[in-house]
């Protein structure tokens, strides 16, 4: 048995995050459903694989109780001296158990909005968060629906070699036609990319890309409307990502507002667009708008005018200015971060 349990409610290869953590252990135990039903491995001294289906909500609900207990009985057996929980609602259905027996010594990695609005919920989040040695939180934004405490502010954002980054801030400019508008990723939203579409349709000053997993259900309606400056890629290897982005002169993250779980969150291309030095289009009233100032765009999908007005703030961008915005955020960035492995080396590494 080892000082250290990780535990998941999901396979791990979908949190790259966790590996953030590993820099400060010697070895470790894993928990981790896996509903990938794949076989996955990890360097950990010991893995706990709970298998169990859920593909309809009955065997979800189901494998939640089922994997809560699975994880109880585990590490009441093991007596771990740090936990580190990657899921909030994981935590919460196994409180009693981490307020009691692991007061101090537990770790509550907090990625996204959960169950917050329903008050059973927030009040036992709210005893996890007072309890928890650390709470760590993926944007500062989430203590607007979280229990009052102490949060840890820790980034996403992606190592880049540093000839990458100035190759894609010399390649910038407002002069080159037409300007390349990308969004890179899993492709959802579809409603919010059918309407940029729209809004763009077969102007030939822009062109839109869809780069990733989902890009060809798009394909009937470009059809259908007879876009011509729209290109759709479905799939990209993980490796061509950086290049995506170099080649693109505004970065898309219109995913919608006006919902706890688009409002607080802080996108991995918040990162992209900061290095490389590209303008970012955000929703309005959402907490991207509020940390992208000075390189930020933000775009009402919904109002007249969108590409000219979209048009006029992108051939007045003044680059040395945006630099100096991306430059202050990436400063903010690195302090936080830097904050968070002080933090964690702390408090994993306590005897």
């Amino acid at each position: 048995m080892s000082r250290i349990c990780f535990v998941s409610l999901d396979n791990l290869y979908l949190f790259p995050y966790f590996k953030r953590y590993l820099p400060y252990v010697k070895d470790y135990d894993v928990i981790f459903w896996n509903r990938s039903d794949i076989e996955e491995k990890t360097q950990a001294k010991n893995s706990y694989i709970f298998r169990s289906p859920s593909r309809n909500k009955y065997q979800k609900l189901l494998g939640y109780i089922r994997f809560s207990r699975f994880v109880a009985k585990i590490l009441k057996k093991n007596k771990y001296e740090r936990i580190v929980l990657l899921h909030t609602p994981l935590a919460v259905l196994i409180e009693k158990l981490l307020c009691t027996q692991y007061a101090g010594r537990y770790l509550l990695d907090i990625r996204d909005y959960s169950y917050e609005g329903f008050r059973w919920y927030y009040e036992r989040e709210k005893k996890l968060i007072k309890h928890a040695g650390l709470n760590v939180i993926s944007s500062k934004g989430y203590t607007t629906f979280l229990p009052p405490g102490n949060y840890i502010p820790v980034h996403n954002d992606n190592i880049i070699k540093h000839s990458s980054i100035e190759a894609a801030r010399e390649r910038f400019s407002t002069q080159r036609r037409p300007i390349v508008i990308s969004n890179i990723g899993l492709i959802r939203f579809h409603q919010q990319n059918k309407k940029l579409i729209q809004a763009f349709k077969n102007d030939l000053r822009f062109e839109i890309r869809f780069i990733g997993q989902g890009a060809n259900e798009l394909a009937d309606f470009c059809k259908e409307q007879k876009v011509e400056n729209v290109r759709l890629t479905d799939y990209f290897a993980p490796e061509q990502t950086v290049e995506h982005f170099a080649q693109s002169d505004v970065i898309f993250n219109l995913y919608g507002n006006h919902t706890p779980l688009l409002d607080f969150a802080l996108s991995n291309k918040l990162y992209y667009a900061a290095k490389f030095c590209r303008p970012i289009l955000v929703c309005p009233d959402t907490y991207m708008q509020k940390v992208s100032t000075g390189f930020g765009y933000t775009m009402d999908l919904n109002a007249p005018h969108v590409a000219d007005d979209f048009y006029l703030y992108y051939t007045a961008i003044n680059k040395e200015d945006m630099q100096k915005s991306c430059d202050n955020f990436l400063e903010n960035v690195r302090e936080e971060n830097e904050n968070f492995n002080r933090e964690v080396e702390r408090f994993l590494n306590y005897k």
